[in-house]
């Protein structure tokens, strides 16, 4: 098991044992940056915080942390697009004359296409 996946991310269970207070403002800044386009990660352990919240700060945590999961779902749907259609003319052109490029380029269309349907 991997590093990532063994840190434990619980802001509950952090302020019981360890007396952490989290700064929720800047934590809300940071979600509000990525939600605007900033190319910040979040874990979705630490995301899960904030399914359901207790203040408005993290109410509005989860908004931000909503928005960005819209604005993702929007980007992978037009990427999906693209790969069908970078697809269906490889398929197309493989009917015509068949070479190493077009079966290549249907393979990779096909990978991205799998990748990403897996995403949304």
């Amino acid at each position: 098991m991997c590093y990532s996946a063994m840190v434990k991310q619980e802001i509950k269970e952090l302020k019981l044992n360890w007396t952490v207070r989290m700064d929720m403002a800047l934590i809300l800044d940071l979600f509000k940056k990525r939600a605007s386009g900033a190319d910040l990660k979040f874990s979705k352990s630490f995301e899960a915080n904030f399914k359901e919240p207790a203040s408005s700060v993290e109410r509005a945590i989860k908004q931000e942390i909503d928005s960005y999961q819209l604005s993702l779902v929007s980007e992978l749907e037009s990427e999906l697009f693209k790969q069908k259609s970078r697809q269906n003319k490889a398929i197309e052109a493989l009917k015509l004359k068949h070479t190493k490029k077009n079966e290549s380029e249907r393979d990779v269309a096909g990978r991205q296409i799998e990748r990403i349907s897996k995403r949304l």
